[in-house]
């Protein structure tokens, strides 16, 4: 058996957008020789996928990995996104399992000024 530990802290940053379409810079540190998604998810007030954008990374890349994912609103309001991570581990008989996690949502704000002034 394997045992893995990890530590995972957790920012949770609430606020204004100041452009009418956010960029949001996603960060981490791959250690595993798998293939990994990153999934960012844009969702409107009452938690429906108004986006859902991936980059993937193959088994040859390791170490940092930096992307920018570029959320498109459709109106001025309140929105969400939360940041995941797929993990796809090969088995034995050619399958193939997966495993998730995922940020804290992360709540903001796209003023009317912000929209139609952009």
């Amino acid at each position: 058996d394997v045992i893995a530990l990890f530590y995972r802290t957790i920012y949770q940053v609430i606020g204004l957008s100041l452009t009418k379409e956010p960029v949001i810079p996603v960060s981490y540190n791959k250690v595993t020789n798998l293939v990994e998604d990153i999934i960012i998810k844009l969702l409107d007030s009452v938690g429906d996928v108004l986006q859902e954008s991936i980059h993937t990374s193959g088994v040859d890349v390791v170490g940092y990995i930096y992307t920018t994912f570029k959320l498109i609103i459709p109106k001025p309001g309140v929105y969400n996104y939360v940041v995941m991570i797929r993990r796809h581990y090969p088995l034995i008989n050619g399958e193939t399992t997966i495993t998730e996690s995922q940020t804290e949502v992360v709540e903001f704000t796209v003023t009317r000024d912000t929209f139609y002034t952009q």
